[in-house]
């Protein structure tokens, strides 16, 4: 089930306060693959409360709604605010910057090799699995 949740009328730091004490029952989890709407999400609360020239409590508040409502861990909120700010001027500042290898490493034996090594090793009444066992 998707939720949209309309947080334009939170404008003050007392009110995102009220929202984390009302909805600290409520937890929001992240889909996988939709971390372009959720960095959106960060980057808009940041933007829209202007993080960095807030004081150090006001911060604080912004972290943990950040962090509730996103789904991500407390260091992982810090590092993404860490990079929204070092990348402020981008036209995206905030993107996934990992991904799955292109060309993954290549596999040095295969279901064949497997077999005749699992093969050899019955035969030879599992020496491999006794050397362990010292």
């Amino acid at each position: 089930m998707v939720i949209n949740m309309n947080e334009s009328k939170l404008c003050t730091i007392e009110q995102i306060e009220h929202f984390l004490v009302a909805n600290a029952d409520v937890i929001f989890t992240a889909q996988a693959g939709c971390d372009i709407e959720r960095y959106a999400h960060i980057g808009r609360v940041i933007k829209r409360f202007d993080y960095h020239h807030r004081n150090k409590y006001e911060r604080g508040v912004l972290l943990r709604y950040l962090q509730h409502t996103s789904g991500d861990s407390r260091a992982q909120t810090t590092r993404l605010v860490k990079q929204w700010h070092t990348n402020r001027l981008a036209n995206v500042p905030l993107v996934k910057r990992y991904q799955a290898p292109a060309a993954p490493c290549a596999r040095k034996y295969t279901a064949v090799d497997i077999e005749l090594l699992v093969e050899m090793d019955r035969a030879h009444e599992d020496i491999c699995c006794q050397r362990g066992r010292v």
